[in-house]
């Protein structure tokens, strides 16, 4: 179980739900009694292990207080100087603390004091350290917690045998800044980079992880590269202003994270025991409750994320039977229809509801069909009634144009033009025009006086066309007179 993808990610989950809860017994929460059962184990490795060099008369007034002092297996041991007499001149308050993997990847430091300030410049110097990662503040609750070891931006200050000067100072988010520093000692010059931490409260946590681990990363991919392979790097140098509480939690994170980076879905955090090998290397590292609850939280993100780049496993099916595989989708470039599927379906239709589906369309080709016969029937009436309308405009207008006023041409002839205007005048309206014939009848009706008038109907229209629509037939007019602006004498 433990090798496969995700499982040990997994448990950690598993693990920082099962210590969100308070037992109903004891009424103690998860983390308490974690950090409790840390604590006494803690302090039976602190009574185990020796700190004589930093309890001699002469480092004790380097140590900024009294009950953190380094193990002697593992402090950093400054170079001797011999223009130095003190005889504690190789101490410093600073241990080595090694990841997960046994690589001396960190120097835990207490916040320099203002007569130690040159020791912890001998320290990045000789570590050849490049990262100064610092995680307390100046003055913090009216007290100090940490000299300043740096000057302002632009200018230059001495701390023993060393010329410090800032280049830049810039904030990188509104929770910590970096700045660049350039170290001078006996004619050679390095630059340092300096991240600072100023939110973070002493004993306590910030409200939420996410600047944190922000911060832990610039540290991180400043130190090590894009690789985050640590091997042949320097020292990354961490302080607070005792070293141990909030350099303990930055470092337990950064620990985990290396985990992760490097194994990945199959990675296998353990808290507990990190916190444990820190507290073997330095005392009180992740220094509260808080703390700890802090590391879990913080942890329990970047897990629950990477658990969520995991593809789900896909089941091991048998293999199906091709008999009872969908038919293949014909695609159209517009219509997206399953034709094999359509012709399975029709063919299991019963015949009782074929029979159905032909009654349906006979009986649709029949409503078609008469309503196309009475269109037709509808059609021709509607012709007819236009002729006997026209017939009965023209006799009106012959009778009009007879009575008036003769000229030398003939009567007669003056009623024939206006006959002719009149037909050519209704020829271009007819499809405009309301149809009502002499009965006072919509177009399409037909008076029973209309239909037994079969003489006046064979005048106008003599049979239907191949169509239905009745055929005229006219009596041809012949040419029509010039009027007489027309003339020839008038043209010449």
């Amino acid at each position: 179980m433990s090798e496969e993808a995700g499982a040990g990610l997994q448990a950690f989950v598993e693990h920082v739900e099962a210590l969100s809860k308070t037992s109903s017994d004891s009424g103690i929460n998860g983390f308490a009694y974690e950090f409790a059962l840390l604590r006494e184990q803690s302090n039976v490795i602190r009574a185990s292990l020796p700190h004589e060099a930093g309890t001699s008369p002469f480092n004790a007034m380097k140590n900024r207080y009294r009950d953190i002092i380094p193990f002697d297996h593992c402090r950093v041991v400054l170079p001797a100087d011999p223009s130095d007499e003190d005889p504690g001149a190789d101490y410093i308050n600073a241990s080595y603390i090694k990841d997960a993997d046994g690589n001396m990847s960190y120097i835990a430091a207490q916040g320099p004091l203002s007569h130690t300030v040159d020791d912890f410049w001998r320290m990045v110097w000789s570590e050849n350290a490049q990262i100064v990662c610092m995680a307390c503040n100046i003055i913090e609750a009216n007290r100090y917690k940490c000299s300043k070891y740096w000057p302002d931006v632009g200018e230059e200050d001495d701390f023993g045998a060393f010329t410090i000067s800032t280049l830049e100072e810039k904030f990188l988010t509104p929770d910590f800044s970096r700045r660049i520093v350039r170290v001078k000692h006996k004619g050679q010059t390095r630059e340092i980079i300096n991240y600072h931490f100023l939110t973070w409260p002493d004993h306590g946590v910030p409200e939420t992880p996410a600047s944190v681990m922000h911060f832990v990363q610039e540290v991180r991919r400043a130190h090590l590269g894009e690789s985050g392979d640590p091997t042949g790097k320097p020292p990354l140098i961490v302080h607070c202003s005792a070293g141990c509480g909030r350099t303990g939690t930055i470092i337990a994170i950064d620990i985990a994270l290396r985990i992760l980076n490097k194994q990945g879905v199959f990675s296998k955090i353990d808290i507990f025991n990190t916190v444990l090998k820190l507290r073997e290397q330095r005392i009180a590292m992740v220094q509260t409750w808080q703390q700890l609850v802090f590391v879990y939280k913080a942890l329990l993100q970047v897990v629950k994320y990477t658990l969520a780049t995991l593809e789900p496993p896909k089941p091991d099916l048998p293999p199906r039977d091709p008999a009872q595989q969908a038919p293949p989708v014909l695609v159209d470039d517009h219509v997206y229809v399953n034709v094999n599927l359509m012709r399975a379906q029709s063919k299991s239709i019963s015949e009782q509801r074929k029979r159905a589906l032909t009654v349906i369309g006979k009986r649709a080709d029949e409503v078609s069909s008469s309503s196309s016969a009475n269109t037709l029937a509808s059609a021709a009436r509607r012709g007819r009634s236009r002729r006997v309308k026209k017939s009965a405009y023209k006799h009106r207008a012959g009778g009009v144009g007879g009575g008036g006023d003769q000229q030398q041409d003939g009567g007669g002839g003056g009623g024939g033009g206006d006959d002719d205007a009149i037909d050519e005048e209704d020829e271009e309206e007819e499809e405009e025009e309301e149809d009502i014939d002499e009965d006072g009848l919509v177009d399409g009706e037909e008076s029973s006086s209309s239909r037994g008038n079969s003489k006046d109907r064979d005048e106008h229209v003599s049979r239907d066309g191949p169509l239905g629509f009745p055929n005229r037939i006219r009596k041809p007019r012949g040419p029509r007179p010039e009027p007489k602006a027309w003339t020839w004498s008038a043209r010449a």
